[in-house]
């Protein structure tokens, strides 16, 4: 389970460093994986891995314009968005307390010693 691993990861000296969710829809077309991901509070992501050439034709007939592209972590996303909010760090997390929804979302954890 996640808490073993936790535990686990804790004796050896490991530590949370943040955790994010995300609901997470994925697709295989034109050669390329095409990813949908909802973050909370700011909004929908779309994420195409594939060659450079296929992420180009893909994006193109998607409809999506290269200069939008964001090259930043949901991490860097996620600090930019509390610093403009006023905020300090937490972590990117939905706010429900729904186990059923909880589960369905796609937790990450990033961790460091």
């Amino acid at each position: 389970s996640t808490d073993d691993l936790l535990r686990q990861m804790e004796m050896v000296g490991f530590g949370v460093r943040w955790i994010y969710e995300k609901f997470r829809g994925t697709w295989i077309w034109q050669d390329c994986i095409l990813a949908l991901d909802e973050c909370p509070e700011m909004g929908c992501f779309v994420e195409i891995e594939g060659t450079p050439d296929t992420i180009r034709a893909a994006a193109g007939d998607l409809g999506l314009d290269p200069a939008d592209h964001i090259g930043e972590s949901y991490l860097d996303l996620w600090r930019d968005h509390l610093r403009a909010r006023g905020e300090g760090p937490r972590h990117m997390v939905f706010p429900h307390d729904d186990p059923v929804l909880r589960r369905l979302s796609r937790s990450t954890l990033i961790l460091d010693r």
